[in-house]
């Protein structure tokens, strides 16, 4: 005989909406090993206080590093676009893709002239192989 059962749950969600700044600055914390930023966290506010919500934590940081980041990059690209960069933007991103190709790294730099003050610099290009990557 088919058996029955009740039970009653309860989820709740909701949307968050951020700001970029408050974007920017999330995903400055997920960029940080989520378990240590857990650990400061429980450190500082205390385990008893911050403890049964960890792995929401922990989610939480999951969630904003998948999410926000293409986000702020969409936003990045944007800007470029309305403010004439876009094209130098597009042109860097192609070298780059053309020296990985040829197994080298592209650096693009701004090095400090003297006397130093703020905007004396000269911008400079530098090629060099590319380091093998370690095995996992």
């Amino acid at each position: 005989m088919s058996k029955i059962e009740q039970k009653p749950t309860i989820a709740v969600e909701c949307t968050l909406r951020l700001t970029e700044s408050e974007m920017r600055a999330l995903e400055a914390i997920s960029g940080y090993s989520h378990q240590a930023v857990l650990n400061c966290l429980l450190q500082h506010l205390g385990k008893a206080y911050l403890g049964p919500y960890g792995d929401g934590l922990l989610s939480l940081l999951a969630s904003v590093r998948e999410l926000v980041p293409p986000i702020l990059r969409r936003a990045d690209e944007a800007r470029a676009t309305f403010n004439g960069t876009a094209d130098i933007r597009l042109a860097a991103d192609l070298l780059v893709k053309q020296a990985e190709r040829q197994g080298k790294v592209l650096t693009i730099e701004q090095r400090p002239r003297l006397p130093l003050a703020m905007g004396n610099y000269d911008t400079v290009a530098s090629v060099r192989p590319a380091r093998e990557q370690a095995s996992t």
